[in-house]
């Protein structure tokens, strides 16, 4: 069985790219990067570090997603470490460790969280009798 094709295109319309124009899109496309500045900011190389370490999963992965995505809040089944509670202090997550059932620990961020929110107020009912 055959395997279907994203793009069909006839055979006719299919031209190999000569190697002048795939040099000049690579010029084209290299040599903005080196006008006005350096090849390689500090800022370039901590995206690429940061990037690299979310797609290869390492310990700080389970830090930064949440931090880069926006989510404000990390929960652990098991306790926090220093260094776990450092960087949720710098990255302004609020942490809660030992999470089990309905008990858990919260290290830092206190003011995003309320434990005990109020009960909602009562409804009253008037019967005329």
């Amino acid at each position: 069985m055959n395997q279907p094709s994203p793009a069909i295109v006839a055979q006719d319309a299919v031209r190999r790219l000569p190697r002048w124009a795939l040099l000049l899109l690579c010029v084209a496309y290299v040599i903005p990067g080196y006008v006005g500045r350096d090849p390689w900011k500090n800022a370039d190389i901590a995206a690429f570090g940061t990037m690299l370490e979310l797609q290869a999963g390492g310990p700080w992965s389970d830090w930064l997603r949440p931090a880069l995505m926006g989510v404000p809040i990390i929960v652990s089944r098991n306790g926090v470490t220093h260094m776990g509670h450092e960087l949720a202090v710098q990255l302004g997550l609020t942490l809660f460790g030992r999470a089990a059932n309905k008990h858990f620990l919260c290290y830092c961020g206190f003011e995003r969280f309320d434990a005990e929110p109020l009960p909602p107020s009562p409804t009253m009912r008037v019967v005329a009798g």
